[in-house]
């Protein structure tokens, strides 16, 4: 209690509690006297100086952050490493937190549940900001910082959180990262700068308001969990609420930061000194304000000019600033809308810091551009992700930037794919620009110059594949014009794009044709099962997408088919610079070697040689030669590779590789271009009175009496070359045709008994005869494959007219070309669908964009309604369970694959091959009925993504399913792994690219059941103990098993699954096929030993023509034209 002054005197008494003496009164009532310091509160707050203020809000927060930064980049290595070696740790990140590469989660629920309360604490602590203003000193007496500590250690753990989910990923400007270190940190670390604690009093001034961005973040946070888990979108009421919180973040940040400029004042040492004028005190600073307020139309009125000169000059200005400003605001937002638009450069915002510090080069991005680049399709999809994702052991490995450059707009559903399949990590290296590939300034733009790589990648939807092949081979012409020294692929068409760019001077190791690596890989598999499943799997990068889902079958399913071929999906090809205590030694013995010291997980394939990729290289190895191996990861191989710094490996191969390609390329340019000359058969015809034929020898074919007329059949029938045809002379020379013909003249009925028909299906479509030519050219003409086996018989069904020339090319004793309805079952009995041993659909029909269908995905309803018609025309064959029935169908989006297995399952009910398989595995494993109807659910539920799916589904895995995903992981691989397209050259097309082996599918042997799998790769390896593949010599390397068991839960329109290097404990089976990479001595000893799937059907019986068929014949009416 203090004495008070009063109109009466000095009073004392409770009446009144203050806190200051009364010589600090402001004075008194002058109506009643009484003091005016009773009536408010007398506490006057500090407010926190300039130093306090930037050491606890911003010089301690950023060294914080860096310090954060450090410890992120040693513990992203560990944290690596044990998500690599715990499954159980992997399975936590997929169902609950998720992963760098892949964000989506299993099990939302947890994470919904967390950005809820983000977002209820990021407004309550922006409440308590406002709560601090207006209390100032007395801020804590509510112990308001109890709460915001608490608040604080909520926000450390979902910062924590979202740093595990980006694997610990540098981010060191990411907005959400930034807010929870500046407004955490003063919270923990008070001290200005001159390491002096602030008072309680003075830290209620701070930078919590900034809060409204987390807010933000969480509600996008939580659109993104409930659009990937519900059939809901992005509904009107989600998008009006993320705008609002959109404006008011804006508002907030704003009004905060004036705010506290204001109350702090003038920064020490900066004071603004003022001049009083007419105008008032001013300030060269105050007129640029004044200036700027008064053209942008704010106008606040706190000043106006008061000479008359001045009035006169700020007409003018007025004027010219008002429209000033509206044309560059203007031009402002045109900036901000090209960028959108694509209309910017590509600008890497590191490449200058990693040049300064000698951590990259200057090539740091992949220039994707072409015809088909701004389309969304399985190929652009399955190209990012193979692109931008990286293994568990290469977790410090620099991912590329995208550069997308097109002259169309980009569809809607790419960019969509970008922003919400791809980590934040992944899609904020994505650059979408537009403009023309043929326009200098358009590439510079884009910095082609300084790209490591550039693909140009066609429409595949395109009408007329001759002009998009041109129009692509202009476009990566005009580019190498631009820079010669560019690293171009190209992806064709047509196999005569192909030939023509090779004739342009487009090397053939820079291109490929997508309709013949196709047919190539068709025609392989016919004979190699499981052949496109291996090649997948080895070009694309594989996360562990199936550690839950393999934990679960394990529990519930120990023999399940998925638990070995999820495991065999981990086998990458790479290469690497082979250590020097290799050198010097055969390939056989170091192959042995590395297998049995890696534990089966790296397996040496082949060799570079002079810049050629030589598969099951034959000669000696030499020291720091480039070698191709399967690996499991590049930890795997690390210490067979040259001694080479951990980040400088992968330059150190390709670097290599690539200058003896391209040094054999030059040597070989003379050769190549006389190889294309080669080719080009004559073909003239003279025009005018005197018409005449001029062509190569060996265009010329044998005619048929039956195709010629006139003065030509009475040639052909005039043996005695006499100029008169006699009955008798006529009846020879008919039954010598006849038999001729008749010996080249397939018989369906007896085709279709064969069990080695091949039953190709040919779909209605643009250019499809184009591959069925190709597909026969690859097919039947394999040199190697001539002189083991007789050529297989094919029956070719088209819902057309076959052409005629396709007809005189390809007709045999063995080839049938037959024309009918393939979605009719009866036709397809007809065409011998019960006994063939393939069943291949060639021919795509997509539609555009710009069709009347509401997907284009629906494009595909003739491929799928396809596989119904075969599975219910084999309903009831034994012949594809007991077997292994190959059944190849392509596809033209990936979503089909999973309709095709749906009614794969459903029509074989229908028959009684479904019934005999249930008993069959309820005898040997006691499984119910249900087994794969519950097993699909689970795999449903926790696959993911549909490339994901794709990967697990049961098609794919037996090598039945073909869609463009394959070319996608082919350009994503060609970033770390440069040979990629020779090696599926030398694989799917061994005699183009002048290989001595090549891929060979056996049986197992009786005198290798029950042995595993390590003891055949060195027994075929070393040559011991091989006799029971034959007598050969040389080596031959095992790579694969394609499993045909039942008991594995296979459906029952799957042939078997494919299993790529198996460990080396696997027990080989009686129903196993082995896929073996060797020469030809090798298939030849094989064939000896009856290892092959194949029988010769024998030599055919030509029947007689009957003297009716002659009689007819000479008839008037008869068919031939004398």
């Amino acid at each position: 209690f203090v004495h008070h002054l009063g109109p009466e005197g000095p009073l004392e008494g409770p009446g009144v509690r203050i806190a200051m003496s009364c010589q600090q009164c402001p004075g008194l009532c002058s109506s009643h006297g009484t003091c005016l310091s009773t009536a408010v509160d007398p506490i006057e707050a500090e407010t926190p100086s300039w130093n306090e203020f930037f050491g606890m809000y911003l010089l301690w927060p950023a060294a914080v952050q860096i310090t954060i930064s450090v410890f992120f980049q040693v513990v992203r290595p560990i944290y690596s490493a044990i998500r690599d070696s715990s499954t159980g740790f992997r399975i936590f990140l997929q169902r609950f937190i998720g992963m760098p590469d892949k964000l989506r989660v299993t099990c939302p629920y947890p994470m919904v549940l967390i950005q809820l309360l983000r977002l209820a604490f990021a407004l309550a602590q922006g409440y308590l900001f406002a709560y601090r203003t207006y209390t100032k000193g007395r801020w804590n007496q509510n112990n308001v910082a109890v709460w915001e500590l608490g608040i604080s250690c909520f926000f450390i753990f979902t910062h924590l959180l979202e740093r595990l989910s980006e694997g610990f990923q540098i981010r060191f400007l990411n907005p959400k990262a930034l807010v929870d270190v500046f407004v955490i940190t003063p919270i923990f670390i008070p001290y200005g700068l001159d390491l002096q604690l602030v008072a309680v009093e003075r830290r209620w001034l701070c930078l919590s308001y900034f809060r409204i961005i987390t807010a933000l973040g969480a509600f996008r946070s939580l659109q993104r969990l409930t659009q990937e888990h519900s059939q809901h979108g992005d509904t009107v009421l989600g998008r009006c609420v993320l705008t609002v919180l959109r404006l008011t973040t804006m508002i907030v940040c704003m009004a905060g930061t004036m705010f506290v400029l204001e109350v702090l004042g003038e920064v020490p040492g900066l004071e603004d000194t003022f001049l009083t004028v007419g105008m008032g005190d001013f300030s060269i600073v105050q007129m640029i304000y004044w200036i700027t307020t008064t053209i942008s139309t704010v106008g606040y009125g706190d000043f106006s000019p008061t000479t008359v000169p001045s009035r006169i000059m700020i007409i003018f200005f007025i004027f010219g600033g008002v429209i000033f400003f509206g044309s560059e605001t203007a031009e402002i937002l045109e900036i901000f809308t090209d960028a959108e638009e694509g209309r910017g450069s590509y600008v890497n915002r590191w490449l200058r810091w990693k040049l300064f510090i000698g951590k990259s080069r200057m090539r740091t991005q992949i220039v994707i551009t072409g015809n088909g680049c701004h389309m969304s399709s399985p190929l652009m999809e399955t190209l990012l992700l193979e692109t931008l994702t990286v293994t568990d052991d290469q977790w410090n490995v620099e991912r590329p930037d995208l550069v997308f450059l097109s002259d169309k707009e980009y569809d809607f559903d790419l960019k969509a794919f970008v922003e919400t399949e791809l980590g934040p990590g992944q899609a904020e290296k994505v650059y979408f620009l537009r403009g023309s590939v043929l326009n200098s300034r358009d590439l510079e733009r884009a910095q082609i110059q300084t790209s490591r790589l550039c693909f140009v990648i066609p429409d595949y939807t395109a009408e007329e594949a001759f002009e998009e092949d041109s129009a692509n081979i202009m476009m990566s012409l005009s580019m190498l014009r631009h820079s010669p020294g560019l690293r171009l692929r190209l992806m064709l068409l047509q196999p005569e794009g192909r030939l023509r760019a090779n004739k342009m001077g487009i090397p053939r190791e820079r291109c490929f044709s997508a309709e013949e690596m196709k047919c190539a890989l068709f025609a392989q598999s016919t004979r190699i099962r499981g052949l496109i499943t291996l090649l997948s799997g080895l070009l694309q990068v594989h996360t562990n997408f199936t550690d839950q889902h393999l934990s679960m079958l394990r529990k519930q399913f120990p023999e399940h088919w998925r638990i070995p071929y999820s495991e065999s999906l981990r086998w990458n090809i790479c290469g690497f610079l082979l250590h020097d205590c290799y050198g010097n030694r055969s390939f056989a013995s170091v192959l042995d070697e590395i297998y049995r010291e890696s534990n089966g997980t790296v397996m040496l394939i082949a060799a570079v040689h002079r810049g050629r990729l030589v598969l099951n290289y034959e000669k000696v190895l030499e020291p720091g030669q480039v070698v191709v191996v399967f690996a499991k990861g590049p930890k795997a191989f690390a210490r067979f590779a040259k001694a080479t710094g951990r980040n400088e490996e992968k330059e150190r191969w390709t670097s290599q590789f690539l200058k003896e390609r391209t040094h054999r390329l030059e040597m070989e340019a003379y050769e190549t271009f006389q190889e294309l000359k080669k080719k080009d058969k004559m073909h003239l015809q003279q025009q005018g009175r005197r018409q005449k034929h001029l062509s190569d020898g060996d265009n010329m074919q044998t005619k048929s009496i039956f195709e010629v007329t006139g003065a030509e059949a009475f040639k052909l029938l005039d043996k005695n070359n006499d100029g008169r045809l006699d009955k008798e002379e006529f009846e020879k020379a008919l039954q010598e045709q006849l038999a001729l013909d008749q010996s080249n003249t397939p018989d369906i009925e007896e085709l279709r008994e064969c069990k080695e028909l091949t039953l190709l299906l040919v779909r209605d479509c643009q250019g499809v005869w184009q591959e069925v030519d190709c597909f026969l050219q690859l097919f039947r003409n394999d040199r190697v494959y001539e002189t083991l086996l007789p050529k297989p018989p094919i029956v070719v069904l088209s819902q057309v007219e076959t052409p005629e020339e396709v007809l005189l090319k390809w007709e045999s004793k063995t080839c049938c070309f037959l024309k009918g309805s393939i979605l009719n079952t009866r036709n397809l009995e007809g065409a011998g669908i019960r006994n063939a041993a393939n069943i291949i659909s060639i021919g795509r029909k997509v539609f555009a964009k710009d069709s009347n269908l509401p997907d284009p995905a629906l494009g595909d309803s003739d491929s799928v309604e396809l596989c119904g018609a075969v599975e219910q025309a084999l309903a009831d064959n034994l012949r594809s369970v007991e077997r292994g029935q190959l059944q190849l169908f392509e596809f033209s989006y990936t979503r089909s694959v999973f309709l095709m297995s749906r009614i794969d399952r459903n029509c074989v009910e229908m028959g009684q091959m479904r019934r005999s398989s249930r008993m069959f595995a309820s005898e040997n494993s006691g499984v119910t009925e249900n087994t794969a109807e519950r097993e699909e659910v689970m795999v449903t539920k926790n696959g993911g993504s549909d490339k994901e799916l794709l990967i697990l589904n049961e098609s794919f895995a037996a090598g039945q399913a073909f869609t463009l995903d394959f070319f996608g992981g082919l350009f994503g691989r060609i970033y770390r792994f440069p040979a990629a397209i020779e090696f599926l050259d030398a694989i799917a097309n061994p005699n183009g690219r002048r290989q001595s082996s090549r891929m060979w599918q056996t049986m197992c042997p009786a005198a290798w059941i029950d042995r595993t799998f390590g003891e055949l790769v060195h027994a075929l390896v070393t040559g011991e103990d091989r006799q029971a593949f034959g007598n050969f010599t040389g080596c031959c390397i095992p790579v694969a098993l394609y499993r045909e068991s039942r008991r594995r839960f296979l459906p029952p329109g799957c042939a078997g699954f494919n299993c790529t290097g198996p460990p080396m404990h696997t027990r080989l089976e009686a129903e196993d096929f082995i896929t073996i990479l060797g020469d030809e001595n090798f298939g030849r000893a094989a064939y000896k030993a009856g290892l092959f799937d194949q029988a010769d059907p024998g030599p055919h019986q030509h029947k007689e023509i009957s003297p009716a068929t002659i009689e007819l014949l000479l008839r008037d009416e008869a068919p031939l034209n004398l």
